[in-house]
């Protein structure tokens, strides 16, 4: 048994806005987010689940009880650091009733509470719960491009995309794209499907251009 008495909760830190928000290529939604608590170090973490789903699988240190792990929304960085900072007292009682051990039937190393620690960890749920419920926890949110302009047929002529247009080029107008839309958007977001966006609009030029 490795006991963990003696060690120190220790936040780590996010530091980029949108640093929770991951969504990937072909996937319909983004990736879920966690808070953990890495029983082994100590370490208190905002996180994105990076298996793919739906449905998604738990990540292998979760499962065994090594991390202890709870849904939170995407939050902003700002947000994520906040509540760390709220549940660290909790963490850091969890931690205090906590061992790693190796499983005799499985063999696997799992973490374990005891009493108490399990009533801390139960309050530290309860927390993040109420935190998110909040409306002042902000989170970031994906954005469209195909969305964010749907009926707006000036976007081309903005840009001076035309038929003609290249690659690299359109790579160029993508970066811009993005900024506008961080800009003129509410809060944190992440655009989405710009390049996507772009080649339609380009598709389409050259096809009334050929017409």
């Amino acid at each position: 048994m490795t006991e963990t008495d003696g060690r120190t909760v220790q936040i780590e830190r996010v530091s980029e806005p949108a640093e929770l928000f991951r969504h990937y290529p072909g996937q319909s939604q983004e990736q879920p987010c966690y808070l953990g608590l890495d029983l082994e170090s100590g370490r208190l973490f905002c996180a994105y689940n990076p298996e793919l789903g739906p449905p998604y699988p738990t990540p292998m240190a979760i499962h065994l009880g090594r991390i202890r792990g709870v849904a939170i929304p995407c939050l902003t960085a700002d947000a994520a650091n906040r509540l760390m900072e709220e549940v660290k007292r909790l963490a850091q009682q969890v931690l205090d009733g906590s061992s790693i051990e190796v499983d005799e039937l499985t063999l696997n190393t799992v973490g374990l509470l005891d009493e108490d620690a399990s009533e801390a960890w139960g309050g530290l749920c309860d927390w993040v719960s109420s935190f998110c419920e909040d409306p002042d926890a902000e989170t970031v949110e994906g954005v469209d491009a195909a969305d964010w302009y749907a009926g707006d047929a000036t976007l081309p002529a903005t840009l001076g995309l035309g038929a003609a247009t290249a690659d690299e080029q359109l790579d160029e107008m993508a970066r811009d794209v993005e900024d506008w839309m961080r800009s003129d958007c509410e809060g944190v977001v992440v655009p989405l499907g710009v390049r996507e966006h772009l080649d339609r609009l380009r598709a389409e030029a050259r096809a009334l251009a050929s017409a």
